[in-house]
């Protein structure tokens, strides 16, 4: 079976440039290969994966493979790769090959309308069950992160795959609950706190109380703790279709400007 990967979507907009400094932190930090992915639209017969062809999009991918390789990526784990087709056929195609999947919140269409979130990252949100890490602004070195933990099995299965990931392990981990505190949820975040300190993170946990839905809890706390990046996974109760498209996530999304890791 083919090792994973993480891999990054490449296209024309600037946040290709916000992608590929992320996903190789990510790399780095996981010693994983990374693999630069572009989707294009038309088909380019006898086209192969080196980085020696000249085409602009070929063209594209080198700057980002140069790229890379400057933020510290070893050659030998750094690779391009060209599709061409629909993007989310494509990308459904390639999941099981992807480990992490670094995308722009926003792309070629839709990167100058602060607004609107790209509609591939829609969709991919969907389909996919890799785990999926959107990218809104420049690079900055993450000193802390954060797990909003509702206690629901897709959470829970989250802090398993970060337990099994360990990513960040060397900055700390806020791990939130929001609402009342009860026993049954205290034991909880107690088991969430426990897996993912054996894991090797640097855990802080706590209940934030107040009014609003998680969703509100998690940008008031993102923006009061100054978090650089952010675990998510779909929430209770709520269809993937109505996580995506619901309001509240919506605004999650456009608003918060770190990347968000998302998991279902």
């Amino acid at each position: 079976m083919e090792n994973t990967k993480i891999v990054a979507c490449i296209d024309q907009s600037t946040y290709s440039a916000y992608v590929t400094d992320y996903a190789a932190w990510f790399a780095n930090i996981l010693n994983k290969p990374l693999e630069l992915l572009h989707i294009g639209d038309c088909p380019s017969p006898n086209l192969k994966n080196d980085i020696t062809q000249k085409t602009p999009r070929r063209q594209l991918l080198n700057m980002y493979y140069d790229r890379a390789l400057e933020k510290g990526v070893e050659p030998s784990l750094l690779g391009i790769h060209e599709e061409y087709g629909y993007f989310i056929e494509k990308i459904i195609q390639y999941e099981s090959k992807i480990d992490l999947l670094v995308m722009g919140r926003r792309g070629e269409q839709t990167e100058k309308h602060q607004e609107v979130i790209g509609k591939s990252i829609q969709q991919v949100m969907r389909t996919l069950h890799t785990p999926i890490l959107t990218i809104a602004e420049e690079f900055k070195t993450p000193k802390n992160s954060m797990l909003a933990f509702s206690g629901s099995e897709i959470s829970k299965r989250l802090v398993k795959h970060l337990a099994q990931e360990k990513y960040c392990l060397s900055i700390p981990l806020y791990l939130i609950m929001s609402g009342d505190r009860t026993d049954e949820r205290q034991e909880e975040l107690d088991w969430a706190h426990k897996t993912l300190e054996h894991a090797g993170y640097k855990v802080i946990s706590s209940f934030i109380l107040g009014g609003g839905n998680i969703e509100d809890t998690v940008i008031r706390t993102v923006q009061e703790q100054c978090i650089d990046i952010l675990f998510m996974g779909a929430f209770e109760n709520n269809s993937l279709y109505n996580m995506i498209f619901g309001s509240k996530t919506v605004d999650l999304l456009r608003y918060l400007n770190i990347p968000i890791l998302h998991l279902h």
